[in-house]
C-alpha cells in the first residue's frame, strides 16, 4: 500500500502537477498575476490530474490489471 502511494508521488504527472502550483503560486506573489487567476490555474491543473488519474485507473481496471 505504501509503495503504491510512494510511487504516484514520485511519478512525472503528479510531479509536472504540483510544479505548475508552485509556479502559479509564485507568480501570484510576485504579483505578475493576480490571485483569481492563480487559483484558476491552480483548480485546472489540480482537475486534470485527478482526471487523468482516473481515466488511467478505469483503463488498467478494463485490462484486468
Amino acid at each position: 500500500m505504501w509503495e503504491d502511494f510512494l510511487k504516484r508521488l514520485t511519478s512525472r504527472k503528479f510531479l509536472l502537477c504540483l510544479a505548475g502550483c508552485v509556479g502559479y503560486i509564485l507568480l501570484g506573489v510576485a504579483g505578475i498575476l493576480p490571485w483569481d487567476q492563480v487559483f484558476d490555474g491552480v483548480k485546472i491543473l489540480i482537475l486534470a490530474y485527478v482526471g487523468v488519474e482516473g481515466v488511467a485507473d478505469i483503463a488498467s481496471r478494463a485490462r484486468g490489471g
